[in-house]
């Protein structure tokens, strides 16, 4: 064991044997395991039989060869080496392969028609608008029709203190907002026309037309105002600029877009988010507010329907106290009720609070899934070289490698587990 630390990167004393008793291991089917260590990356390679070695030889199936990596952050560097060495060693080309769920895919018919993909621009906009001030100063605009910028200084109903300047710059960069002219009738004091430029406004009336009163319309006041795009209020409705927000940033932590469904309805109940993460079904709650029991109830009685491992709500502002005891009140019930489905027992809600959160929390929760696969992975691998998976995990995540080099001069960081990947084919 002392060895294998060594090659691996981390203190023997971190290390525990692995369980041979363990009541799992009668599971494993691999019959050949090799693991390298190198930069943070483990790549585990393991050679198996599907149905076990009580397989006669007549109707046994074709071994499987896997290559998994179980990475802290550095790149995969090995992973296009390793793959093309398998090819020429085991003459099989290795594909990836990526968990199934079922319950998600019974979900995905349910919903039927699938969602039009965001375009560049709709997910790009939709960060501007993580920012709270540029949200409120969006809000206004929207809800006023057409605001002057005359009057973009003035407070709202929450008095909330903002960069208007900057706020404005940063919508209209994205798109979110754009600026026209207004003409206001000097006799009746009301808008009588628009148009993007102020040059236009003095062709139109050079051509002849007037206003209501009949003043000439270049003679009548002209002022700047801030309306919403098509594209901002589509983002503003319903908040779907977060929806968007979520979904690249699963998306940028691996999530294929076929496993992710927003905005969709399942029994007349709108679910803001669904998505499988590496087979295990997740259900995400959206709110561009407080989160209130109100709510809670709401999501509830989706999580009933829906049935998913994971339950996730993200807020931009808090999730209310109440709303915490409600969901571990129902938690520690749950875990209690025959009638709840085992793996959904005693799981608890995870509470994202604040736009700001988002990456971490997510990068976070998908890294515990990933983990829970790397263990598997090792699990497989470890019985041929002693060491135990949760002890290994447990190292590199307290610590890991330090920076040093090897005797075969590469080098290893400490960092902390996030992806993995898995390839596999028949040979």
């Amino acid at each position: 064991m002392q060895r294998q630390a060594e090659i691996i990167g981390v203190e023997a004393e971190s290390l525990e044997a692995f369980d041979f008793s363990d009541r799992y291991l009668d599971t494993i089917t691999a019959t050949r395991a090799e693991i390298f260590a190198d930069a943070g990356c483990l790549y585990i390679l393991t050679l198996d039989n599907p149905s076990g070695y009580d397989s006669s030889p007549e109707d046994e199936p074709p071994n499987r060869l896997s290559v998994s990596v179980v990475s802290t952050g550095s790149p995969a560097k090995h992973l296009d080496r390793i793959l093309e060495t398998c090819k020429e060693v085991m003459g099989c080309a290795l594909s990836e392969y990526r968990y199934p769920s079922v319950d998600f895919k019974r979900l995905r018919e349910e919903v039927g028609a699938a969602l039009t993909p965001p375009s560049d621009i709709e997910t790009s906009s939709s960060y501007a608008l993580m920012a709270k001030e540029n949200r409120e100063l969006a809000i206004r605009i929207k809800k006023s029709f057409g605001m002057l910028v005359g009057d973009l200084d003035k407070k709202s109903q929450q008095a909330t203190e903002i960069d208007v300047e900057s706020a404005r710059e940063a919508l209209e960069k994205a798109g979110i907002v754009s600026s026209e002219f207004m003409v206001t009738c000097r006799r009746q004091n009301h808008q009588t026309a628009r148009a993007p430029s102020a040059k236009l406004i003095e062709q139109m009336s050079a051509s002849g037309i007037k206003c209501a009163c009949g003043k000439p319309i270049a003679e009548e006041p002209l002022e700047e105002a801030l309306t919403i795009t098509d594209l901002g209020r589509s983002l503003l409705d319903k908040s779907r600029w977060l929806s968007l927000v979520v979904m690249n940033e699963l998306q940028r932590l691996g999530v294929r877009d076929d496993e992710i469904l927003i905005e969709s309805t399942i029994g007349g109940d709108e679910l803001d988010c669904i998505a499988n993460v590496n087979g295990e079904l997740c259900l995400f709650e959206l709110k561009d507010k407080e989160f209130s029991l109100r709510e809670a109830y709401s999501f509830g009685a989706k999580m009933s329907i829906v049935e998913p491992r994971h339950a996730l709500i993200i807020t931009s502002e808090y999730v209310g106290g109440d709303v915490k005891e409600h969901f571990e009140r129902s938690r520690k019930g749950g875990r209690k009720a025959r009638s709840v489905r085992r793996e959904l027992s005693g799981r608890s809600v995870i509470y994202v609070e604040g736009v700001d959160n988002i990456r971490p929390k997510l990068e976070e929760f998908v890294s515990s899934i990933h983990r829970n696969d790397s263990a598997h992975a090792l699990t497989h691998a470890l019985p041929f070289a002693a060491i135990s998976p949760a002890s290994l995990l447990k190292a590199l995540e307290q610590g890991g490698p330090s920076e040093r080099e090897d005797e075969g001069g590469h080098s290893s960081s400490r960092r902390r587990p996030r992806t993995r990947a898995k390839e596999q084919a028949p040979q």
